[in-house]
């Protein structure tokens, strides 16, 4: 008997069973990689969300005594400080409490160990609030902030309440996290 050349049916179906596990091996890991980059990407984009609403509402809340030259709004490019009506109370067990307090944002370097690849300790950026004598990190995946003040006619790189608030804060911020880079902007109207 003569063998032609060719595969059996047999030898076909073995081998597409075998193609087939591996092309759902392979979509498998794929698709967890594009899971988990999408993962990142929307913590990102909350904790963009998040800051500004935060940065908006104390701004917001800003004011000043001419008569009395403690209550001042001072701003710079990258530093923020004013008097508000804050909420003291930051954990649910205790009431609410609000008061007179100075409020203050900037970016600091945080020095705590972080290691790579070569265990090098690497600095990173982090935009901290002060709330009167208290300083917490709202976020370390800051890169970059950037305040700007409106005069009621033009943008401005600083302020100082000599006479009153600006009429408006534009607010630059930009967060990194896992490479992922994301500008969030956004513009408070001052009561």
């Amino acid at each position: 008997m003569r063998r032609e050349k060719g595969f059996t049916l047999i030898e076909l179906m073995v081998t597409m069973s075998i193609l087939s596990i591996v092309i759902a091996a392979i979509y498998g890991t794929f698709r967890g990689g594009v899971d988990a980059q999408q993962r990142e990407k929307t913590h990102l984009l909350q904790t963009g969300r998040i800051v500004l609403e935060e940065l908006s509402k104390d701004i917001r809340s800003a004011f000043i005594a001419p008569a009395n030259k403690s209550l001042k709004f001072e701003g710079s490019k990258d530093r923020l400080s004013f008097v508000s009506t804050s909420c003291l109370s930051n954990n649910k067990i205790e009431p609410k409490r609000y008061d007179l307090c100075k409020i203050e944002y900037y970016i600091t370097i945080d020095r705590r160990q972080k290691t790579e690849d070569r265990g090098q300790r690497t600095d990173t950026l982090c935009l901290m609030k002060r709330e009167g004598e208290t300083s917490y990190e709202l976020t370390p995946l800051v890169k970059e902030i950037e305040f700007r003040y409106n005069n009621g006619h033009s943008w401005e790189g600083s302020w100082d309440s000599n006479k009153s608030l600006p009429s408006a804060v534009e607010i630059t911020l930009t967060l990194e996290d896992s490479g992922l880079l994301e500008t969030f902007s956004t513009v408070v109207d001052m009561p």
